[in-house]
């Protein structure tokens, strides 16, 4: 914050020759602060306007140093310099591939440019590492469900809640819980659920989590036959206060899967069973 914020205010004071020349006279100094790396690439994208130059400024920096790793970070960790993000992966992709936390920025870069299908190539052979961020790792598992690969994104979350918990930490156990109800036939873990914070949960997972909600309260009541007006309630308000996320891909697939697991879990007389998936099917 010292750095950056010192470095915005000479800018902004015009002192653009001095602060260009103070960085780079240090660049080669194995005692300077390593965000002078950071710095480097700022003044780069800030005022030379052409996304190439920054493969000239990266020049001066040794490939893995932490100089360079801060100039990485500088590129990667905002929105702001999409088309400089582009030409450093093409030109370094292979060696920012082999770091976790570069691996990590660089799909958080495709998923901020809703570019799921170059997020799925980057990941798909190196998402199983200990040195990844776990909020990166769950974005490669949702951009598998956008293709329906939902068994495949389970596994994936799987790994991501083995990493160090981060900010992702709620919508990757909300996905374990799904995991552990839809596909391994369990009841719900409460415990699991109990960890779960509902303003931590991004829209898409909320509306998942009211759904799961439903489950639980099925099974709290005893069965479908119990617990009716409560299940059709949780649906029709997931479907009012997330119409969009509703009618989404991931959104209308998960609320199908929900529907038929409570379907299936029904064990009535085969009129009831018949009512039931009518009108769980008039729930979509």
């Amino acid at each position: 914050w010292i750095y950056i914020t010192c470095y915005r205010e000479l800018a902004d004071a015009k002192y653009l020759k001095e602060l260009r020349a103070a960085v780079q006279q240090n660049l080669d100094n194995p005692k300077a602060n390593s965000m002078l790396g950071w710095l480097w690439a700022l003044y780069c994208m800030d005022y030379e306007k052409k996304a190439k130059t920054i493969l000239d400024y990266l020049q001066p920096l040794e490939q893995g140093s932490e100089l360079w790793m801060n100039a990485m970070e500088a590129i990667f960790s905002t929105g702001k310099y999409g088309g400089t993000a582009e030409v450093v992966i093409k030109k370094y992709g292979k060696l920012m591939a082999e770091n976790g936390r570069l691996w990590s920025l660089v799909t958080f870069h495709y998923s901020r440019i809703q570019n799921w299908k170059k997020l799925r190539r980057w990941c798909a052979s190196s998402w199983q590492r200990e040195s990844n961020e776990a909020w990166a790792v769950y974005l490669y598992s949702y951009g598998l469900r956008l293709i329906g690969k939902w068994k495949t994104a389970y596994m994936v979350n799987g790994f991501a809640a083995s990493l160090p918990s981060d900010n992702y930490y709620d919508r990757i156990i909300l996905w374990q819980l799904a995991e552990s109800v839809l596909i391994k036939q369990k009841p719900i873990d409460t415990d699991l659920l109990a960890r779960i914070r509902f303003n931590e949960l991004s829209s898409l997972e909320q509306y998942c989590y009211i759904l799961i909600m439903a489950v639980y309260t099925t099974d709290q009541k005893g069965g479908l036959d119990y617990s009716a007006a409560s299940v059709i309630e949780s649906f029709k308000q997931a479907k009012k206060d997330y119409h969009e996320i509703a009618r989404s891909n991931i959104g209308g697939t998960f609320n199908r899967q929900i529907r038929s697991y409570l379907w299936r879990q029904y064990n009535g007389s085969l009129t009831m069973r018949l009512f039931w998936w009518l009108r769980l099917y008039m729930l979509a």
